[in-house]
């Protein structure tokens, strides 16, 4: 990858290819499929989504341009990045020149789209009758606009010029409807320019501003309290259906936001409500649509489902914020977003995200906590491992002291047995099972213990023997305990005393007939 553009300069430039770095060293780059000698690509700017549409005549770049609007910003010298990465296109082959505005075509030199769009106005609006005064103000006025605007939608990707050219003067035509207080041509060619320019993906330069004119064009509509409402309904609906559609996400917020500001009537506020409230599933919303949510869920008495909004939004907000600190290496901050709970979850999600933030950090202590949590709730013997690998020599013993109080303050039996029993601490072994009273533990313990402590378990054995030998009058029980005869008798000293417990146990009880063919068995 290159370090510099030697036809990049200017007083941002430095600033522009550092932001441009981070972009693409970040790994928040995605790139489409290359279709029609076009390239997309997605680049993420915190928890924006910029698109990035490239134009190529391999090995060389035709055109590139960012739903941003800016001629040069660092979504496109990121993508530049990745482009030679992955097409191995040389640093040549950009030029911010790329960004600059296209020359207005020649007026005399129509596209043949234009040419066929005139004349069908031309025999659209040519009345059988002579019109009204009223009907040339307003049915053939609009007519003509609306079909001027379908021409937009239209036009192909060679016909690039002439998109903004047209649409530039259709947004003109529009502002001067609005003036005379002629709606419904306005709303046909706001409508008309967003879908045309947006379905075809041109939003470098000029495209990005005639969107954002048409943009205003609907929020300024909407607002105008000289709309009539049925209008101002349709508006809304179809902005609805084209958010949808993803035709204009990179601004469908704000009109939404605008709109559900001042809902005009119950089924409208109805739309806002439910439009607001899908869009949560999918994607984080701002400020300004959780309050809108809120305010219309309180205003119809719902008072409990604004109060769950309201909470819910704060957990969806938090988790994305400590994912944003997280990937701008603001690990402070992170930490303590995570450290503060995340409202209404387990600490599942927040443990998590602490695990990462040790990760990043190479935290021994915190990445000690981490696998202690993990060992107490899973019992697998991995984190076990995981503690003494982020454990210096010197601070095992009182790391490992730690940890066994603390399993035995939880009640973790099985992990506190086979740890103790892995580190042959014979002593707190001993004390282990003698506590839990649990057969197998002790039978597994008694290979490591040696000496006085064998003696110990051994005569631990005896009183379990001695207690269970009443309850295996039947089979089943029988069968069980001899198991556990056989068992004892592979401790070193168990046979005797399995023997010796054994001939006192029939001496006494010599009706036991059923136990005593099972117990043989293994003698």
């Amino acid at each position: 990858m290159v370090t510099s553009l030697a036809s990049f300069t200017g007083q941002y430039a430095s600033e522009l290819l550092d932001q441009a770095r981070i972009l693409f060293e970040g790994g928040h780059i995605a790139a489409s499929s290359t279709q029609d000698k076009t390239y997309n690509m997605t680049v993420m700017d915190g928890a924006k989504k910029r698109q990035v549409m490239v134009r190529l005549e391999l090995p060389m770049v035709t055109d590139i341009f960012c739903t941003c609007g800016p001629k040069i910003c660092p979504h496109v010298i990121a993508a530049f990045f990745q482009l030679q990465q992955d097409l191995n296109i040389q640093p040549e082959a950009f030029d911010p020149a790329l960004l600059t505005n296209a020359a207005a075509p020649d007026p005399n030199k129509k596209p043949k789209v234009i040419q066929k769009v005139e004349k069908a106005i031309e025999r659209k609006t040519k009345p059988k009758i002579a019109p009204t005064k009223y009907e040339q103000n307003t049915q053939s006025k609009f007519s003509s606009t609306r079909l001027e605007a379908k021409a937009v939608s239209k036009l192909s990707g060679s016909d690039f010029n002439p998109i903004f050219n047209g649409a530039d003067d259709l947004l003109e035509e529009a502002w001067a409807e609005y003036e005379e207080l002629n709606f419904e041509p306005v709303f046909a060619i706001a409508k008309a320019v967003l879908t045309g320019i947006l379905r075809l993906g041109y939003l470098g330069g000029n495209g990005q501003m005639c969107c954002d004119e048409a943009a205003e064009l609907l929020k300024e509509l909407y607002n105008d309290e000289d709309v009539p409402l049925d209008l101002k309904e349709r508006i809304f609906t179809w902005a609805l259906k084209a958010s949808e559609k993803e035709l204009y996400e990179y601004y469908d917020t704000d009109l939404v936001a605008a709109v559900g500001t001042q809902p005009q009537t119950a089924e409208h506020a109805r739309l806002v409500l439910q439009f607001i409230q899908d869009k949560s599933a999918t994607e984080m919303l701002s400020k300004t649509e959780t309050d809108i949510v809120f305010r219309l869920l309180t205003e119809s008495g719902k008072h409990k489902e604004a109060k769950e909004w309201k909470y819910r939004y704060a957990i969806h907000y938090r988790v994305e914020l400590i994912r944003a600190a997280l990937e701008q290496k603001d690990y402070a901050e992170a930490k303590a977003l995570a450290t503060a709970g995340i409202p209404g979850r387990d600490q599942e999600a927040c443990t998590q995200f602490l695990y990462e933030i040790a990760v990043a950090q190479n935290d021994p202590v915190a990445l000690r906590h981490y696998h202690t949590e993990q060992l107490v709730k899973t019992g697998d013997l991995s984190h076990y491992e995981q503690i003494r690998h982020y454990s210096t020599d010197a601070e095992w013993p009182e790391v490992q002291r730690a940890l066994i109080g603390v399993l035995s303050q939880k009640k973790c039996t099985v992990p506190l047995h086979h740890i103790l029993k892995q580190e042959k601490m014979a002593e707190r072994l001993l004390a282990h099972v003698t506590a839990h009273r649990q057969f197998e533990l002790m039978i597994d313990a008694a290979p490591i213990l040696e000496g006085p402590y064998q003696q110990e378990l051994l005569a631990l054995l005896h009183r379990e023997l001695e207690y269970e030998a009443p309850l295996n009058l039947q089979r089943d029980r029988a069968k069980l305990y001899a198991e556990k005869i056989k068992a004892i008798r592979k401790v070193k000293g168990g046979k005797a005393m399995v023997s010796q417990f054994l001939t006192e146990l029939f001496e006494a009880h010599p009706g036991w007939k059923v136990l005593r063919f099972e117990v043989e068995k293994y003698m």
